[in-house]
């Protein structure tokens, strides 16, 4: 039986230069049939709830791809925080080319007014919702007004 390699981690990802990472370590992600395990005991072992926990990873998650050129990214998509909501579509169909088996949510945005606007977010795969919010949370503060 031939055992299956692990998926690498952004970490091993194309760097700007060109060139790859030179690191003699190695990180590796776990598949995603283990996360249903890995979760609940880190739940326990944080002391947070499941929301929280969600919540969170998705501000680290936004930090972890700016490390890799992704803000730069993320910096163009719109001046405004209804044109980034709505261009990260676009966004996820471009990076479906490299991930292929990415299965992209959606972003719709109506009923914009000056203290804000309704957005839709539709996913295939369950439990996003909290993720979703701590990424976008995390993204805003440009968009936001300072007063």
């Amino acid at each position: 039986m031939q055992r299956k390699q692990p998926e690498m981690s952004l970490l091993h990802a194309p760097q700007a230069n060109g060139g790859y990472t030179t690191s003699k370590r190695e990180y590796l992600t776990p598949h995603m049939s283990q996360w249903p395990g890995i979760i609940p005991l880190s739940l326990i072992t944080l002391g947070v709830t499941e929301h929280e926990f969600f919540d969170q990873m998705g501000v680290y998650f936004v930090g972890f791809v700016g490390q890799y050129g992704y803000d730069r990214v993320l910096s163009v998509l719109g001046r405004h925080m209804r044109d980034f909501l709505n261009g990260l579509d676009n966004l996820h169909e471009y990076l479906k080319f490299s991930y292929p088996r990415m299965r992209a949510p959606s972003f719709i945005c109506e009923n914009e007014t000056r203290h804000g606007l309704t957005l839709h977010y539709r996913s295939k795969r369950r439990g996003f919702v909290y993720y979703t919010m701590g990424q976008i949370r995390e993204v805003s503060p440009p968009y936001l007004p300072l007063d």
